[in-house]
């Protein structure tokens, strides 16, 4: 009898352009037997009714107070597994993002404004790439057409995947570290079971409780409040800031409102205030 001596693994016959269709193909597998999971049991998941369009209605007696405005039940969410859950068209995860450099000086704000675009030309280009590595050389070279201008020097470590740039002036060093491959996105289905789980806590929370409690979201001021005379306190505040809004002087400033509220009144409601005034801002610049 003549043995078989050939090793029965050769380093040489390994593919891993095989290896990688071979984990496609098991990742593909498992994600069609989840959603099928999903599509049969979604019940145990998600014990509310979801519209024919994919949208969730929900109603409940606490106020809802969305980006400083006052919202009527029922209320709607849509945009389940999309990248922005949206409540009544309010985005709600993730909420916008707000202004920081508002508070900054012209000179300084459009700076900061400049080197974030920048930086978000540059994470493009990486997104364009087809690799890691050839990704980091075009994040990079984004960064080299700036350099004498925006950026003052740039370095590149490969070993951990990060990139080191140095902005003019008196800005410090910036990080950019690449955990996640070119490309990355988060799969819808993950998106869509998030979302569906925050509906979920949202609509036993305005359903366990009566018309003395408040929720309010927005960028600044995220909140979950119950309590005596908490919905009075919001009612009087935001009619007070209606008030405010529509005089003929137009949206009011941040120290408009101080002015008329009074420095003690305005530090407790700041946050709300912003949010009201940035609705505003975009509303009417939207018109």
């Amino acid at each position: 009898m003549v043995m078989n001596e050939q090793p029965r693994f050769l380093s040489a016959r390994f593919s891993l352009k095989r290896a990688l269709v071979m984990v496609a193909v098991v990742e593909a597998v498992i994600v069609a037997a989840l959603f099928i999971y999903w599509t049969n049991f979604r019940d145990e998941f998600f014990p509310h009714p979801v519209n024919a369009d994919g949208t969730v209605t929900v109603a409940g007696d606490p106020l809802l107070v969305g980006y400083g405005q006052p919202l009527s039940s029922p209320w709607t969410f849509s945009g389940v597994g999309t990248d922005t859950l949206l409540l009544n068209d309010l985005p709600f995860l993730p909420m916008r993002e707000p202004d920081t450099t508002a508070d900054l000086q012209p000179g300084d704000r459009d700076r900061l404004l400049t080197i974030k675009a920048i930086l978000e030309e540059s994470e493009h280009a990486y997104q364009a790439a087809d690799d890691k590595e050839l990704g980091m050389d075009a994040f990079a070279g984004v960064l080299e057409g700036y350099l004498g201008v925006f950026v003052e020097s740039l370095s590149i470590d490969v070993e951990h995947d990060q990139i080191t740039v140095d902005f003019v002036d008196d800005l410090p060093p910036f990080t950019v570290t690449f955990l996640r491959e070119p490309h990355w996105i988060e799969p819808e289905g993950m998106r869509r079971k998030k979302h569906f789980d925050i509906i979920n806590e949202f609509v036993i929370w305005m359903e366990g409780n009566d018309d003395d409690a408040v929720f309010s979201f927005g960028p600044y001021h995220t909140k979950l409040i119950v309590g005596d005379d908490v919905r009075l306190s919001y009612d009087t505040v935001l009619a007070r800031l209606d008030a405010i809004a529509t005089s003929p002087r137009g949206l009011p400033s941040e120290e408009d409102v101080r002015r008329e509220f009074g420095s003690e009144d305005f530090e407790r409601w700041h946050d709300l205030v912003r949010d009201y005034l940035m609705w505003h801002g975009l509303h009417t610049d939207s018109h």
